[in-house]
């Protein structure tokens, strides 16, 4: 199994992240590659927050529908070409 280093440094094995109906901040953050962190601050940012949900009464266990995702995605992304052209300043 290959061999990852975590944000905090510890090395582990990445595990698989299962195609399911609703997915949690750890496991949006595998997906994503990027950190737990971000994942949250995406999640409370003003202009379209990364759309998590919680049950009423709970302050902990967010999750977010995978169509939910997608769709945030699609809408906050890009393609690398078209990054690319906008850096170098092609139309």
């Amino acid at each position: 199994m290959r061999q990852t280093t975590s944000s905090r440094g510890i090395k582990g094995s990445r595990s698989a992240v299962l195609y399911k109906e609703y997915y949690s901040v750890e496991e949006v953050s595998r997906l994503l590659h990027i950190s737990e962190r971000t994942i949250r601050e995406l999640a409370h940012r003003e202009d379209d927050p990364l759309p998590f949900r919680i049950l009423f009464g709970q302050q902990r266990n967010c999750f977010i529908h995978r169509e939910d995702l997608m769709d945030w995605l699609e809408s906050n992304s890009q393609l690398v070409r078209d990054a690319a052209k906008k850096q170098t300043g092609q139309a």
